[in-house]
């Protein structure tokens, strides 16, 4: 099984999680693990920090799915010269890149069993 502790720790710094948000994501986290180790090629890949970055990839974007910033819409500030501004599209394109891209770095790992029909 993948260590869900590494992996909320890798979470809190892909997510900007505070220690009560990853409490509550912890059911999400250990789900990933699972699912990762299911995908494993060999079990001693379970340590593999490509690995573990893959599931917290996988847990971010999932819980982006589920959070409220998705649904309230853009948002900005502006104070003097300085401007801050959010758009929840922009949090779902940086979350499916991180996950995509974890993803590619932990394939050497993983088995695929996705299937692809291309043509009869």
């Amino acid at each position: 099984m993948l260590d869900t502790i590494q992996i909320a720790g890798i979470l809190m710094r892909f997510g900007g999680l505070s220690k009560e948000e990853l409490a509550d994501a912890m059911p999400v986290v250990a789900v990933c693990a699972a699912q990762c180790f299911k995908r494993l090629k060999d079990p001693k890949f379970a340590s593999e920090p490509a690995v573990l970055e893959a599931a917290a990839a996988i847990a971010n974007y999932r819980l982006l799915l589920r959070s409220p910033k998705l649904r309230e819409g853009e948002t900005a500030f502006r104070a003097g010269e300085v401007s801050v501004h959010s758009s929840p599209q922009v949090l779902l394109e940086a979350a499916v890149c991180l996950r995509d891209d974890c993803l590619l770095a932990a394939a050497p790992y993983l088995k695929d069993d996705d299937f692809v029909f291309a043509q009869v």
